[in-house]
C-alpha cells in the first residue's frame, strides 16, 4: 500500500473513532416479555393439564366387568393358568383393598371361610407351581360369588 492509501485509511479510521456506538438495549423489556410469556405458557399447561387429567379410578375398570373379560380371555385360550391366577389374586387385592392375599376371609367377602381359604390355596398352587394348572370352572364361579356385591356398581 502506498503512503497516500495509509494516510487515507488513517483518516477514516479517525473518523470512525470520533463515532459513538449507541447504548446496550435496556434488558428490563426483553425480560419483562420472556417472563410474561412463560407464565402464560404456565397457565396453560396448568389449565390443559387439569382439563385432561385421568384418575386411576377412571382407567381401571371395575372388578367385575375385568372378571368378565378375564373369562373371555381364559375361554378363547389367550392366557393361560398361571397368568390367570395372578389377574385373580390383583383383581381381589384391588376389590378388597388389601396389600396382599391372606387366609384370613376379608371383612366385606360374601365367601364362607373355607371357601375363601379354598380360593386362595387354588391361587398360591397355580401362581408359584412349576407347570401351569388348569383352571377349572370353580375359580371362576368363587370370583363372581367375590364379586356379586359390586355388581350393581359396575
Amino acid at each position: 500500500m502506498s503512503e497516500q492509501g495509509t494516510a487515507l485509511v488513517a483518516a477514516a479510521i479517525a473518523r470512525l473513532a470520533d463515532i459513538d456506538p449507541p447504548p446496550p438495549p435496556d434488558p428490563v423489556l426483553p425480560t419483562a416479555i420472556a417472563g410474561l410469556l412463560l407464565l402464560v405458557m404456565t397457565g396453560i399447561a396448568i389449565a390443559w393439564r387439569r382439563r385432561h387429567e385421568t384418575r386411576p379410578s377412571d382407567t381401571r375398570p371395575s372388578p367385575v366387568r375385568a372378571l368378565e373379560a378375564l373369562e373371555r380371555d381364559a375361554s378363547t385360550g389367550r392366557i393361560a393358568g398361571r397368568q390367570i391366577a395372578y389377574e385373580f389374586a390383583a383383581l381381589l387385592r384391588y376389590r378388597y383393598g388389601i396389600p396382599f392375599l391372606g387366609r384370613d376371609l376379608p371383612p366385606t367377602c360374601p365367601l364362607a371361610a373355607d371357601e375363601w381359604r379354598r380360593l386362595v390355596e387354588w391361587l398360591d398352587r397355580a401362581r408359584y407351581a412349576p407347570r401351569p394348572l388348569p383352571m377349572g370352572s370353580e375359580g371362576f364361579h368363587l370370583m363372581r360369588r367375590c364379586l356379586a356385591d359390586v355388581a350393581d356398581d359396575a
